[in-house]
C-alpha cells in the first residue's frame, strides 16, 4: 500500500477520471479551478503550467467549475469556492471528509449540498484507495432533484443547512468503481 496515503505529505490527489466524468454530465464543468499539467480535467485549468494563470487564489472563477483542491490550506480554498459561488458561479469541489477540521466547517455553514462518498476513492496514480473518506461539496445555487438523486448513487446526499438526508441509497446500490 501507498506509505503516502498514511502521511500529509502528499496533498495533491488526482481525480479519478470516471468519477469527473460523472460529475461533468450534471455540471458541465468549464474551469479545473486547482490542476497542473499532468491531472488538468478541464481545457481551462489554474495552476502550476496553466496558460491561462498558476495562482487559482487571484482569479475570477466562472460559470461551472469544478475543484480538487491541494489538502493544504483547506480554509482558504473553501473560503474562494463559497466567495466565487456568491458571485454567481457553481463551484463542486471533491475534499476529503474531514468533518472534525475547522475547514469543514466553511463547508457545513456554506455548502448547498454535501455527499459523503460511499467506499474509499482511487486517486490518479495511486496504487491503492484512499485511506480517508472523500465528500463532494457544492456551494451556490441547489442542484436539481434529478442531480440530487444521480448524486446518491455515490453516496448519502445531505443538505447542509439542516442537516437533513436529501437522498440515501441502500448500499447494495453502488457504482462499481467505488
Amino acid at each position: 500500500m501507498d506509505r503516502v496515503m498514511f502521511s500529509s505529505s502528499k496533498t495533491e490527489w488526482g481525480t479519478p477520471q470516471w468519477l469527473f466524468d460523472f460529475l461533468r454530465e450534471d455540471f458541465k464543468f468549464n474551469l479545473d479551478a486547482a490542476a497542473n499539467e499532468q491531472n488538468a480535467k478541464c481545457k481551462r485549468w489554474f495552476g502550476p503550467g496553466s496558460p491561462y494563470a498558476e495562482d487559482a487564489m487571484g482569479q475570477s472563477w466562472r460559470n461551472s467549475v469544478y475543484l480538487n483542491p491541494p489538502y493544504k490550506n483547506m480554509d482558504r480554498w473553501m473560503h474562494k469556492a463559497y466567495q466565487e459561488a456568491d458571485k454567481g458561479s457553481s463551484v463542486v469541489c471533491l475534499v476529503a471528509a474531514r468533518v472534525d477540521t475547522k475547514w469543514f466547517q466553511i463547508v457545513w455553514d456554506r455548502a448547498s449540498v454535501l455527499c459523503f462518498v460511499r467506499g474509499r476513492l482511487q486517486f490518479q496514480g495511486a496504487k491503492d484507495p484512499a485511506t480517508f473518506p472523500s465528500a463532494i461539496v457544492v456551494f451556490g445555487k441547489r442542484p436539481a432533484d434529478s442531480i440530487i438523486e444521480r448524486l446518491s448513487l455515490l453516496g448519502n446526499v445531505i443538505d447542509p443547512a439542516d442537516g437533513a438526508i436529501l437522498l440515501h441509497q441502500p448500499s447494495d446500490i453502488i457504482t462499481k468503481n467505488i
